[in-house]
């Protein structure tokens, strides 16, 4: 199933799904750095798992 890489992701910081792929694509290599970089699960963290796994599968393509 094709992702919409707009979907909002993180509707703390309205963060899409392409700002995840932008941050590991600019050299994030963890969740963590992800994290540092973009806000992403820094206020309510209902996105957590949802992002770690969306990195996971990122980092695992590279």
């Amino acid at each position: 199933m094709k992702m919409d890489n707009d979907e909002i992701i993180c509707g703390c910081f309205n963060l899409t799904r392409q700002d995840i792929i932008d941050a590991v694509n600019n050299g994030a290599k963890s969740f963590e750095e992800v994290q540092e970089a973009t806000e992403v699960g820094n206020a309510c963290g209902q996105c957590v798992d949802e992002v770690k796994e969306l990195v996971d599968e990122l980092l695992a393509n590279k």
